[in-house]
């Protein structure tokens, strides 16, 4: 019976660290109350399996050995926990594109953060894909890629191509009404920025790390849809911001 019980609480423990992940993953965020509620509760139960698995005198839960078992399936809940997380794969999701089955399932999932909205997470990462799927240099040197899903390789492979920004990427995010400008996008839209303008004749009379710090500021206080349009770049706006932080970052 001790065996059993030893069994079924490290059983618990896997099953709940495996599912918090996966929940978490689905929430975009691994602090939701009631999961953390759920897992306590969980945790618990294994701890008093646990104990009365390994403990050889009468086990009660209002004692010192108590705390140790609970203790003891904190440790092995966050180990599942961490094991779950390193083998995450998203449900697989194909769409077909130019004669190719892609799987964007990693794609829509590494975009959570950034674009919380399902639906126009969706319709984002279509895009992109349909623009790469669409190029002949991309398809004919990345189409493993393109299957597998590997569409952030695919875009740190292409980014310093001369003609990365003919794709026109940032068309896609147009559908977008609601981003989340997280750390990693921000650094993202900012590297990209300076690598517009290291070498063009601004940084020549401009600070031009002071240029770009300014430019995504100013960016940051608009509707997505305005800086994603095709045409923001010949807009008041656009040219009122640029003049702004040409002006802030002279040399």
């Amino acid at each position: 019976m001790k065996i059993v019980k030893l069994i079924i609480g490290m059983l618990i423990l896997y099953g709940s660290g495996t599912e918090y992940i996966s929940a978490s993953k689905q929430l975009s965020t691994y602090f939701d109350p009631g999961i953390i509620i759920g897992c306590l509760i969980v945790l618990l139960l294994s701890g008093w399996l646990i104990g009365s698995g390994l403990s050889n005198n009468k086990f009660e839960i209002r004692s010192f050995q108590f705390v140790k078992y609970f203790l003891l399936s904190v440790l092995g809940f966050i180990a599942f926990a961490f094991f779950a997380l390193l083998n995450f794969k998203p449900d697989t999701e194909i769409i077909k594109v130019n004669g190719l089955n892609v799987n964007i399932a990693e794609f829509m999932d590494g975009s959570r953060n950034i674009i919380p909205d399902e639906t126009e997470r969706r319709t984002y990462c279509t895009c992109v894909v349909n623009k790469l799927a669409g190029n002949a240099n991309v398809r004919d040197n990345f189409s493993a890629e393109l299957q597998n899903g590997s569409i952030d390789k695919i875009m740190i492979s292409i980014k310093s191509d001369p003609d990365f920004y003919k794709l026109k990427l940032n068309e896609c995010m147009s559908s977008v009404k609601n981003l989340h400008w997280t750390d990693t996008f921000e650094k993202s839209a900012r590297k990209s920025l300076y690598e517009q303008v290291k070498n063009s004749e601004l940084s020549k009379t401009n600070n031009i790390d002071i240029y770009c710090d300014c430019l995504i500021e100013e960016y940051k206080k608009l509707p997505v849809s305005e800086i994603t349009d095709p045409e923001f770049y010949q807009s008041q706006n656009s040219i009122y911001i640029d003049s702004l932080c040409n002006l802030k970052s002279k040399n």
